[in-house]
């Protein structure tokens, strides 16, 4: 095993993608910030999203992560208007959430 892997404990996986998803919706409905984000965890490497806020994703990234995993999810959980939302995000939305971070790392 690589220094910088580690193996997920199963039982706490679908609890990280919980987490990751309401990170991420969160980030996108601009509800809270990534700063926010990152500062209230205590620990960057505990933060969990769906994405990389410093990578842009490609337009079809961009449909299969948040229309996509992100809509199944919610839809799973019967969250119905966070689908709506995610739904209706246009892609020009989600770039300028993230433009100050893209590159940075």
């Amino acid at each position: 095993m690589d220094a910088f892997e580690f193996e997920i404990d199963p039982v706490n996986e679908e609890e990280m993608v919980s987490r990751a998803m309401e990170n991420g919706y969160k980030v996108l409905s601009q509800e809270i910030t990534i700063d926010d984000l990152l500062f209230t965890s205590g620990i960057i490497d505990l933060v969990y999203l769906p994405f990389d806020f410093y990578e842009m994703l490609s337009p079809d990234e961009f449909v299969e992560t948040i229309k996509g995993e992100m809509v199944k999810h919610f839809e799973k959980e019967e969250q119905f208007e966070k689908c709506k939302f995610l739904k209706e995000m246009k892609y020009e939305d989600y770039c300028l959430l993230f433009q100050e971070f893209y590159g940075k790392i």
